[in-house]
């Protein structure tokens, strides 16, 4: 697809343009993000540290409380994590700060729960899939390489395969990882332009009405029992 300015989105300009706006212009936002989700890493690996070292002394008092602390921490983790990979979408869309950026975010996903919910279980579905099927089909191609043409002096092809799955994986990260940040991106492309919508009192006649359709049906979904766990996870 041809975008303005008569580039195509695969353009690699169009992602160098965004790489070198992104560190000029939002320089601050990236790092404060990357920031809180590092402190809130760091805080985790020391709880766990501290859990570890408590274990030793088997009080079950204290490893109760300290199972419970972790838990809360893994969660705020995953909650800041989630924030920030909103935030950045709401950064790069409408040039917000982070903090702005983040309570923006935050208001969309109270507003459309059901939305965000399932377009992140998706999103990390596919992202899961399509590692799973590059990394499964390179082995598979490696073994009947060594099969077919086995080297002099290999006796054993299990560290050739292990060094093509993990250059396989890493691959496969870089490209499914777009996958993520694109239905992010969708989401909230689809939430501001409902937004505007509201505002002037017109329907929305950018969103493709199959996307509006799915979220219609989407927008008050009971996401169940599990509907903490899907939370947790949605990204």
């Amino acid at each position: 697809k041809i975008a303005e300015g008569g580039r195509s989105c695969c353009d690699c300009t169009l992602s160098i343009k965004a790489f070198c706006h992104g560190l000029t212009r939002h320089a601050g936002s990236l790092a404060f993000g990357a920031f809180a989700v590092a402190l809130c890493r760091v805080l985790q690996l020391f709880l766990w540290w501290a859990k570890k070292k408590d274990e030793v002394v088997g009080n079950p008092v204290t490893q109760c409380i300290w199972r419970i602390v972790n838990c809360l921490a893994d969660c705020f983790t995953r909650f800041v994590e989630f924030v920030s990979e909103h935030a950045y979408v709401e950064v790069a869309l409408r040039g917000l700060g982070f903090c702005a950026a983040a309570r923006k975010s935050l208001s969309m996903a109270a507003l459309s729960p059901g939305m965000f919910g399932l377009v992140g279980n998706v999103a990390c579905a596919v992202r899961v899939l399509g590692v799973l099927s590059v990394v499964a089909g390179t082995e598979y191609v490696g073994c009947i390489i060594l099969w077919w043409f086995p080297p002099e002096g290999l006796a054993y092809p299990t560290a050739p395969l292990i060094v093509v799955g993990v250059a396989a994986f890493i691959v496969a990260e870089v490209m499914m990882h777009p996958i993520s940040a694109a239905a992010r991106a969708a989401l909230h492309c689809y939430a501001i332009d409902e937004e505007e919508a509201q505002n002037s009192g017109v329907g929305s006649n950018r969103a493709p009405q199959s996307l509006v359709w799915l979220a219609e049906d989407n927008r008050h979904v009971d996401l169940g029992a599990d509907a903490h766990r899907r939370w947790c996870c949605s990204r």
